[in-house]
């Protein structure tokens, strides 16, 4: 499993819901975790790695307790709002400053199909409306204002001149 890099236009895609936890889903999401553990990422959505399903991965603390699955994520409630920088391993050497709920109330499945709730504010807040972006085929380049656009410019021209589809197969 790799990480998609922008422009590969599946990381536009909007995924489907999972309709069934299967020994597939699960083999797929510790592939994700190892890719991101690889990556040195804390968070994967499925779109980042070619998969046509809601679903995401994060680990805010390295260790494997801290390890969480949301499958068909919903976002319940959004309050206050926060403008802090941030960063994709789909589009690396890129950071930008993005404004965000300061925090949420998320609905999902987990592995074993139950679902949760839970409330984040802050940091955690900002990687689950991120990742939850992904699924919709949202980038962060999609919440920059068009001054901080035009900053990011050449750095996205560089990823553009780089990409070969063929790599990420």
């Amino acid at each position: 499993m790799k990480v998609l890099s922008y422009p590969n236009p599946f990381l536009r895609h909007k995924v489907k819901p999972v309709n069934e936890i299967t020994d597939e889903l699960r083999q797929a999401v510790a592939h994700m975790f190892e890719t991101m553990y690889q990556a040195k990422g804390i968070g994967l959505a499925a779109t980042q790695v070619g998969i046509d399903q809601a679903v995401f991965v994060i680990n805010l603390t390295g260790e494997p307790a801290g390890e969480m699955v949301f499958i068909n994520p919903e976002l319940l409630d959004a309050q206050g709002n926060r403008r802090e920088p941030e960063a994709c391993l789909s589009l690396p050497g890129l950071e930008a400053k993005i404004n965000r709920s300061a925090a949420v109330h998320v609905r999902a499945l987990d592995l074993k199909g139950e679902p949760f709730e839970m409330e984040e504010s802050d940091f955690p807040a900002r990687v689950l409306q991120h990742e939850m972006d992904h699924l919709s085929g949202v980038l962060l380049i999609d919440k920059v204002g068009p001054a901080a656009r035009i900053g990011l410019r050449g750095r996205l021209k560089e990823l553009e001149q780089r990409y070969r589809p063929d790599d990420e197969d």
